[in-house]
Parts: C-alpha cells; sequence; structure tokens
C-alpha cells in the first residue's frame, strides 16, 4: 500500500521521471542527496527500470580517488502539501413476488480512503557546485 501510494504520488507531481520513488519505510532512510543508486535493467521492452540503494550508504564522495569531500550547496524549501479523499457510493435492490407475498431489500454502501503525505520538503543539489567540487576528480 506505502508502494503504490508513493508510485501515485510521484506519478502527479513529477510527470518528466526525475524522482525515484521509495517503496518501503525500510528503504526510506537509505535515500539520500548524491547517494549512490543503481539502475537495473529491464528485461522486456515495457517494463520499467528498477532503482536499488546501495546497501553500503555510499555517496559520490566516497567514489572520488581524492580525500577532499564534496560538499554540496543544499536549498531546501516547502515542495507541496498533499492530501487526498476518494469515495465510492454503491447502492443496490432486489425485489421478489410470490403469490401474495412480496419481499423488497435494498443496501446503500459509502467507501471513503483518505491519505496524507503532510507538507513535504524538498532539497536541490546546485550541480554546478558539485560539478566545480568534483572538477579534475575522477572515480
Amino acid at each position: 500500500m506505502f508502494a503504490k501510494a508513493t508510485k501515485n504520488f510521484l506519478k502527479d507531481i513529477d510527470a518528466g521521471g526525475g524522482l525515484i520513488p521509495v517503496f518501503s519505510l525500510n528503504d526510506s532512510d537509505k535515500a539520500q542527496l548524491l547517494c549512490v543508486v543503481a539502475k537495473t535493467r529491464r528485461f522486456w521492452r515495457w517494463q520499467k527500470p528498477k532503482y536499488h540503494f546501495s546497501s553500503c550508504f555510499c555517496t559520490l564522495s566516497d567514489l572520488m580517488t581524492d580525500e577532499r569531500a564534496i560538499k554540496p550547496v543544499v536549498v531546501e524549501s516547502e515542495f507541496v502539501t498533499y492530501e487526498g479523499t476518494f469515495g465510492d457510493t454503491i447502492k443496490g435492490n432486489i425485489g421478489a413476488e410470490v403469490g401474495a407475498l412480496q419481499m423488497n431489500t435494498s443496501g446503500c454502501g459509502f467507501v471513503e480512503n483518505q491519505s496524507s503525505f503532510g507538507t513535504l520538503r524538498k532539497q536541490e543539489v546546485d550541480m554546478q557546485h558539485v560539478m566545480k567540487d568534483v572538477q579534475d576528480r575522477y572515480c
């Protein structure tokens, strides 16, 4: 349920596909800025590629041969307040008549689903500053 909610949420807010959904709350702490993400190739043409977070919590500065750490400029801002309520009504009735006996029954049901992610904050990295930091450094 969490995986589907995050996937639908990203589909709503990021049509370009630049964001990667986290399918488990256990993986949410692995998703950090500039962390290493492995993209597995799809087997069939219609399949979407899958992303796996590194189990060793590697970042971009860990992969560089130089010992200097990369210090990215991070801008944090309020991204979106996401709340949604979805509902559906079901109605039905049935009747039967046998001789002088008449029977009627009816029913009505309402299902409501409410999801709220609250206020989400977005962290963006200034890529020009990162590119200056990694210039002349090789993996």
